[in-house]
């Protein structure tokens, strides 16, 4: 039997040069293709509507200054789609439209290099919230926008297959000789900022995104069936226990709400951080939103029990319209296939999100308890998720150099129990000393696990217990503490931060109040940590793709989540799946960082590998 290393040296012989051997200077030749497609738009043009279709592309070689049509549907575009082929790279705006649609052309988009000008934009921008649109990013480097007649048609509804060729034609030429000038000066200015391995990462991911829209999660109908009913049902039971409790309220009536919370309860009315009563300038009513929700305090067992209840009914119906509703709908128009889309430019934090294509969910934030949810939609076969253990500690401990934090984690400390031991003093004194799996430890663990990391995101307020261990994790790791006291002094003086990898984030303004809060802390802690975090999963999943492909495996890729990559696979692929994906997401994130950002992780990357009938589940006999 072949050896784990020769099976892996063999798949990596396969996998695209580009993606092996990383290096940002591709984007240096000059033998690269700029596309861009008309086509129908039906869901704005989705290339997974099997009625939708192309109408005509053009393109643009690097060196050269003739721009092609070519009209035809995905079927019937030779020259386009060898020209694609034959290019170094390609480049578009918003380019994961282009490459589901040369997918959908028989294009093997996996061995393409592109560059997406909408990602480099998004790079430049870091966490500052500018409009990505082709129109404005030309506009903000003084280019030509591209209003136009075709424009305007296309922004009101009319299908491109309705406008005159001879017009779409000219507006399709249009769009790619302003994205090449576009992709000219982001290139230049990358360059100089050395921004292009950021660019060069996200673009890897691309393609890999493509392939997950294409495969979409697989709902348990049965399941979610069931779970709608119980939550719809104890919802209903919480409504009417509301109701007899506050004799019928109408909640979505601040007057009537604010006039029971503090006249009928005797709430005093919560005051805002700067020390001022929560009222409406508007109405000059005391408040009744979440954040004055938040500030109230009980002070006897009618306003506590009102604060369960109202906690506990908006929960239920938040959950029910957020994601039951969505995914009961699913199952019942789109036969339980929940396919997503995923973003690479809105978050602030720069990781991605995704969103479900026809049914309104998050598919990265599925609540734990919805995950069983979801299935494989091929019997027999293991639902996998291959997750990394204490990322964003581990995170914190690599950029703060916190030798403390390292050392925690070489040694298997369990921060966990840390705050446990902290946040309940007298029941961790009863269970810490029991063994690991003992309900009753694990209880106490669980319930300290939502404060643990807080502090790594600047949390400083909260209960008693809360703050003495917030301030027993800083004075536990002064590297990290220290790391992001530094952080914060470096956006007072110059409005931004620089990471590692060469990204900024931008807080301008910000400043040290009188009581030495610094404003945008929370922000300033969380985003780097939360960015570099991402950025270590994608590059792990961006090799996890390709060993699939090099493999040419059955099993499939289908979502990427915040710390995890979640997959189907077949069941005589496990071993193998198991190889590769700890191979992909331990081994070869570090190699990318030295070589794409020079950095050396100071820690390891451990993961875990679940295996279920369904997400999350361990219930999978191999």
């Amino acid at each position: 039997m072949e050896s784990r290393e020769a099976t892996l040296r063999k798949l990596y012989e396969r996998i695209p040069k580009h993606v092996r051997e990383p290096d940002a200077r591709l984007y240096e030749k000059e033998d690269y293709v700029t596309l861009d497609f008309e086509t129908t738009n039906l869901d704005k043009g989705d290339p997974y509507n099997p009625d939708n279709r192309i109408v005509l592309g053009a393109w643009r070689t690097g060196e050269g200054s003739e721009i092609h049509v070519e009209v035809g549907n995905e079927f019937n575009l030779p020259r386009l789609c060898a020209a694609v082929e034959a290019a170094s790279f390609i480049v578009a705006h918003n380019a994961k439209f282009e490459l589901g649609w040369l997918q959908r052309a028989g294009v093997d988009i996996s061995r393409i290099p592109v560059y997406c000008t909408q990602i480099g934009e998004f790079v430049l921008a870091g966490n500052r919230k500018l409009p990505l649109g082709l129109d404005a990013c030309l506009k903000r480097r003084g280019l030509l926008g591209k209003a136009s007649v075709v424009g305007t048609l296309i922004k009101n509804g009319v299908c491109p297959s309705k406008i005159p060729e001879s017009w779409l034609s000219e507006y399709c030429v249009v769009d790619v000789r302003q994205t090449w000038k576009l992709f000219l000066l982001q290139r230049e200015c990358l360059m100089r900022m050395s921004k292009l391995p950021l660019v060069y990462t996200k673009c890897l991911l691309t393609p890999v995104l493509v392939h997950l829209e294409k495969e979409g999660m697989f709902l348990d109908s049965q399941k979610v069936t069931s779970y709608h009913a119980v939550a719809v049902h104890a919802a209903d039971e919480l409504q009417i226990e509301f109701d007899e409790f506050t004799g019928g309220i109408n909640t979505n009536s601040p007057k009537q709400k604010a006039e029971y919370m503090y006249e009928t309860l005797g709430f005093k009315v919560p005051r805002d951080y700067r020390g001022k009563p929560m009222v409406s300038a508007k109405s000059e009513l005391p408040m009744t939103n979440a954040d004055a929700f938040q500030a109230l305090k009980p002070t006897n067992k009618k306003q506590k029990r009102f604060i369960e209840l109202y906690k506990e009914l908006n929960h239920h119906k938040q959950y029910i319209q957020k994601y039951l509703s969505s995914l009961l709908a699913c199952c019942a128009e789109a036969g339980g296939t929940l396919l997503g889309s995923i973003g690479q430019t809105f978050t602030s934090t720069q990781r991605s999100q995704s969103n479900g294509k026809r049914f309104s969910i998050q598919l990265q934030n599925i609540p734990r308890s919805y995950k069983q949810l979801f299935t494989t939609r091929r019997k027999g076969w293991a639902h996998a998720e291959r997750d990394y253990s204490s990322l964003e500690f581990k995170v914190a401990a690599h950029l703060g150099a916190d030798a403390r934090a390292l050392n925690d984690l070489a040694e298997g400390f369990d921060p966990h129990a840390f705050s446990a031991s902290e946040l309940f003093v007298t029941e961790w004194a009863a269970v810490g000393g029991l063994h690991e799996d003992d309900k009753r430890r694990k209880a106490v663990r669980t319930q300290a696990k939502a404060d643990t990391f807080k502090p790594l995101f600047g949390g400083t307020s909260g209960t008693k217990s809360q703050q003495k261990y917030y301030k027993a994790f800083r004075e536990r790791y002064p590297g990290i503490t220290g790391t992001q006291e530094r952080w914060k002094a470096e956006v007072i003086r110059t409005g931004r931060l620089k990471l590692p990898t060469g990204l900024d984030f931008f807080w301008p303004g910000t400043y040290m109040q009188a009581s030495g809060y610094v404003t945008n802390t929370t922000k300033i802690c969380n985003y780097p940590i939360q960015y570099f975090a991402f950025e270590i999963v994608m590059i792990g999943v961006i090799y996890l793709f390709h060993l699939i492909q090099a493999a040419k495996m059955q099993s499939i890729l289908i979502n990427i989540v915040h710390d995890s990559a979640v997959a189907e696979v077949h069941p005589d692929e496990l071993e193998l799946y198991d190889l590769i994906s700890k191979e992909a997401m331990e081994n070869e994130v570090p190699r990318y960082l030295t070589t794409m950002y020079g950095i050396d992780m100071m820690t390891t990357l451990e993961t875990d590998l679940t295996l279920g009938t369904h997400w999350g589940e361990t219930n999978y006999a191999t």
